[in-house]
C-alpha cells in the first residue's frame, strides 16, 4: 500500500512551482469581488499559524528523522537539514564593551529628543545637541492579531 505524501490547497499540489499559482488564484478571488481581502488574508494567516504549530509539534520528531538520513532530507524539493546551536558571547561582562553600550543609549535618547523638538537644546554643559536628519521611512504595514 503506498501513502499519499502530498498536501493540496484549492486542487494544486503544495510545492514551490505552485505557491505563486495557488496565492493568485485565492488573490482573484478579491479582485473579482467574490471576497473582501480581510477575509482571504484571515484565512492566509490561519494557514501561516497552522504551519507555525505544524513545526513547532513535529521538531523533535523531525530532528531524529533528520539524523537517521545523514543530517539530510529532500522531499518536495526543500531541503531539510539540521543546525547545530552555537555558544553565544557575553560582551556585557566587559565593562568597557558595558560603558560603551550605555554611552550609545544615552547619546540615541538625546538624538531622538532633540529632534522631535523645533528648539534648540543645550545641555548643562553648554553643548548644543546635534539633531539628526532622517535616514529613512519604515514600510508601513499591517497587523493581524490571533484574538
Amino acid at each position: 500500500m503506498s501513502v499519499n505524501n502530498n498536501l493540496s490547497l484549492l486542487g494544486l499540489e503544495l510545492n514551490k512551482a505552485n505557491i505563486d499559482i495557488i496565492a493568485s488564484q485565492l488573490s482573484h478571488e478579491v479582485f473579482e469581488g467574490w471576497k473582501d481581502a480581510s477575509i482571504v488574508c484571515t484565512q492566509a494567516k490561519y494557514l501561516q499559524k497552522v504551519a507555525e504549530s505544524v513545526l513547532e509539534k513535529l521538531e523533535k520528531p523531525l530532528k531524529d528523522e533528520i539524523a537517521l538520513n545523514n543530517n539530510k532530507i529532500v522531499n518536495s524539493n526543500i531541503e531539510i537539514s539540521s543546525k547545530n546551536g552555537y555558544a553565544q558571547l557575553d560582551y556585557e561582562q566587559d565593562a568597557l564593551y558595558l560603558e560603551l553600550k550605555n554611552k550609545l543609549a544615552e547619546r540615541k535618547k538625546e538624538l531622538d529628543m532633540a529632534s522631535k523638538t523645533e528648539h534648540t537644546i543645550v545641555d548643562s554643559n553648554g553643548v548644543i545637541r546635534t539633531k539628526v536628519s532622517i535616514k529613512g521611512y519604515t514600510k508601513d504595514s499591517i497587523v493581524m492579531k490571533l484574538k
